[in-house]
């Protein structure tokens, strides 16, 4: 992985007894390459097996984003809501 100093934060939706975090999984990973977390990675429950999100996480992961200083772009957004348990990184600026 090339030098960088950008930072980042992970997240997944799941449901709520999912065991494991390929967040923090991913996250770990990142840190070893050496890029700086700028939150704690963070879990973002689903209704159901495959969504959509529990009411309240949209709310709750805007701003788990914004006291992190991540971006949600379009396709981060996207998958908050699409369909069923996944895993995002995002890319903060420092």
């Amino acid at each position: 992985m090339p030098p960088t100093d950008a930072g980042f934060a992970t997240f997944e939706t799941r449901i709520w007894w999912s065991p494991g975090s390929a967040a923090k999984n991913i996250a770990k990973l990142l840190a070893e390459r050496g890029l700086k977390p700028v939150a704690m990675p963070q879990k973002f429950v689903v209704t159901g097996r495959y969504g959509p999100l529990k009411d309240g996480e949209i709310e709750r992961a805007r701003q788990w984003a914004h006291g992190s200083r991540v971006i949600l772009t379009k396709s981060t957004q996207d998958s908050l809501t699409t369909r069923g348990p996944r895993s995002t990184i995002c890319l903060a600026g420092t």
